[in-house]
């Protein structure tokens, strides 16, 4: 038997499911506070670690898909599809950066380059694989 499952989405929702989880963090200050706390010592403090966490959870609804895009693509953003869950995973050092106002290099990185364990934030969807036809659906 081969492998060549295909999943489909409705245009959008994946990236709907991403962002949501991603506002979802942002939005929470605890969870930004225990993955950035290595980050801290950026000279970026709590209080204002947590205004720029939550005004970047804003900006994710208001902006155009393309800006939001790009925003990701700044994050290193990366989402596996698993059988049980979606995993979106993020840099933490490029993330407490864009918090704190610094640039981030928007060129792609190199498939062949990873991301050290300790620098990548993931964050999970729960979801499931359902079979329908010759297709695979994620029912969330």
């Amino acid at each position: 038997m081969g492998c060549s499952n295909s999943v489909r989405l409705p245009a959008g929702n994946l990236e709907g499911l991403v962002i949501d989880r991603l506002r979802a963090f942002l939005d929470d200050p605890t969870a930004s506070l225990d993955a950035l706390a290595d980050e801290l010592h950026s000279g970026l403090g709590r209080t204002e670690l947590i205004k720029r966490s939550l005004q970047l959870a804003l900006d994710l609804q208001a902006k155009a898909p393309t800006v939001v895009k790009t925003l990701l693509m700044g994050l290193l953003c990366r989402v596996n599809i698993k059988p049980d869950r979606i995993e979106i995973s993020l840099s933490r050092h490029r993330l407490a950066a864009m918090l704190a106002g610094q640039p981030i290099d928007q060129r792609p990185q190199a498939p062949e380059a990873k991301q050290h364990a300790h620098d990548v934030v993931t964050l999970m969807v729960p979801a499931r694989l359902k079979r329908v036809g010759r297709e695979m659906r994620i029912l969330v």
